[in-house]
């Protein structure tokens, strides 16, 4: 494990694999703390994150684990995701903090849509945009799954959408809500 030139450091993962990124910086003190923290890293036997998986990658192999085990419908799943391409496109995976994702509800409830034959505009529901943020949340923890993020930052959650609540010996009623159970 070294520091090279360029500021380009090279050492060797849990897997005993040959690593060498660029540190992005030029300062040498910042490199070598870099270096250091990658080396204890693989000494404690954790992962050792290279390179930089952006939100495009991440998004792409979770579309890949989806088509190839069938766990979710493709289809289901884009327009989920359109959404968060025009917020998360471009950015880099590490960078998909919880103030990010907070940035990300705020912008998206503020998102009008008309629709094309009532022509009735109304903004997504609290609902919707967590279900969005649920599929980021997919998407990320399958990253660390596969190597290429070290954690998932908590993700906070739209306002208004929290579970329903049933109180003890509450019944469920189908149909019209002010007809008896029974």
């Amino acid at each position: 494990m070294r520091l090279g030139s360029g500021r380009t450091i090279d050492f060797y993962n849990t897997e005993g694999q040959r690593i060498r990124e660029s540190s992005e910086t030029e300062d040498k003190r910042k490199a070598a703390q870099m270096l250091k923290d990658k080396e204890g890293r693989a000494a404690r036997g954790e992962p050792v994150i290279a390179g930089r998986a952006t939100y495009d990658e991440v998004r792409d192999a979770l579309m890949a684990h989806y088509q190839s085990t069938g766990t979710r419908d493709v289809a289901e799943v884009g327009p989920r995701v359109a959404h968060l391409d025009r917020f998360f496109r471009g950015w880099r995976a590490d960078q998909i903090t919880s103030k990010a994702v907070a940035d990300y509800i705020v912008k998206r409830q503020g998102e009008e849509t008309v629709s094309p034959v009532q022509k009735i505009r109304k903004r997504p529901s609290a609902g919707t945009v967590n279900r969005e943020i649920g599929v980021l949340g997919r998407m990320l923890r399958l990253a660390v799954e596969h190597g290429r993020l070290a954690r998932v930052p908590g993700h906070p959650q739209a306002e208004g959408s929290g579970p329903a609540v049933r109180l003890p010996g509450a019944r469920a009623v189908r149909g019209d809500r002010g007809a008896a159970p029974g």
